[in-house]
């Protein structure tokens, strides 16, 4: 079944309205979302998503570092925490890049080199090899690992609203077509959505990157606002969990992608929801 239909006229002149009384203030993201490559050149590209996909990192691993000094890690293990910090960042990609070749499954066997080099990834996964990072460090270390995953959640927020901006930017993780007043549109051919689905092109769909990126910023600023408060380990990583799990349940139905681009039946979709759930009874189970 197919999620995509040609433009009504009725379509495109919501698409024109939409575009004609976009407010000022979002004018520099359609700027963004119309140019997923930055700069070009004989030899390289600079591209917008791997460009805030960098920042992302190296922001949140700065914030990485203030959340354990607030979190009153002594100074020979905090410097034990730096020297290891860049294992976070292949770790976190190896898992998720992992469990997105999971889901893609058959296909990649038959295609193992294009799926491998494609930007496909998945958060539950970097998630999961945050945490074996985290528990590996803390056992190294002498400290409680909930301690250290306390950090990683404020830090991740923060990365992951840096990050979904450069999924806007590149058209991946899109959302359906809608004709709500905050629909955008790509016609940009180098942009994802219209590179893997052609009909797409510029069929207003759910920018639903901001709306994870802009949820992210703000539960950043709750969790960030705890740090300086004398709070039981592992209390951030509950409120993490939660946050995420349910975030994730409300915006996926609004995500295009995971049906059309290698799940049409949505199997995909039940079992990141499955984790997703899972994810707020650990949550839920860890705050109490």
């Amino acid at each position: 079944m197919s999620l995509i239909s040609e433009p009504s006229k009725k379509e495109v002149s919501c698409r024109d309205k939409i575009n004609g009384s976009l407010p000022i203030v979002f004018r520099p993201l359609r700027w963004l979302k119309d140019r997923p490559i930055f700069c070009r050149s004989p030899s390289f590209h600079i591209v917008g998503f791997g460009f805030f996909a960098a920042l992302g990192a190296v922001v949140s691993s700065v914030v990485f570092q203030v959340a354990l000094l607030y979190r009153g890690l002594p100074e020979a293990q905090f410097m034990m925490a730096i020297v290891f910090l860049p294992v976070l960042i292949p770790c976190v990609w190896l898992f998720a890049k992992l469990l997105n070749l999971a889901f893609v499954g058959s296909e990649f066997i038959r295609h193992p080199r294009r799926h491998l080099a494609a930007t496909g990834f998945n958060v539950h996964g970097g998630i999961l090899g945050a945490i074996l990072w985290g528990w590996a460090c803390g056992r190294l270390f002498g400290q409680p690992a909930f301690m250290l995953f306390d950090c990683l959640s404020v830090a991740a927020l923060l990365g992951q609203a840096i990050a979904r901006v450069g999924c806007f930017n590149y058209g991946c993780c899109y959302g359906r077509p809608t004709d709500g007043p905050l629909a955008v549109h790509y016609t940009n051919p180098e942009s994802k959505i219209v590179r893997v689905n052609p009909s797409l092109h510029g069929i207003p769909v759910h920018p639903v990157q901001l709306y994870d990126s802009a949820s992210s910023l703000l539960a950043f600023g709750i969790l960030a606002m705890h740090l300086p408060l004398a709070l039981p380990h592992g209390y951030l990583s509950a409120l993490f969990l939660l946050y995420f799990g349910i975030n994730r349940l409300l915006l996926e139905r609004l995500r295009g992608d995971l049906f059309v681009n290698y799940d049409p039946k949505g199997k995909a979709i039940r079992v990141t929801s499955r984790l997703s759930v899972g994810m707020v009874v650990a949550g839920a189970v860890l705050l109490w």
